[in-house]
């Protein structure tokens, strides 16, 4: 069973919060792309799988100045993740 950090257990569809970054997940504090991570910490995002690991799968879409959306997927362990 995967469980977010107060022992709810997540299913594909919930809504959930990243709570904190696992520090594996942030490289070097100093590149583009770490800031841009740390951004996803916070709002609301669905998972979309759970895989075979226990790992919670999330996407994030950011709407870019031209009308184009760019998209992310990550899996985040569970115990970084609050249920909304």
């Amino acid at each position: 069973m995967t469980t977010d950090s107060e022992g709810k257990q997540i299913k594909v569809g919930d809504k959930v919060a990243i709570l904190s970054m696992p520090q594996w997940f942030i490289s070097d504090d100093s590149s583009p792309t770490t800031s841009e991570v740390k951004s996803y910490t916070g709002p609301v995002m669905i998972a979309y799988e759970i895989d075979e690991d226990g790992y919670v799968w999330l996407e994030t879409m950011t709407r870019l100045s031209n009308n184009n959306y760019e998209s992310h997927n990550f899996g985040m362990e569970p115990n970084n993740l609050l249920i909304i």
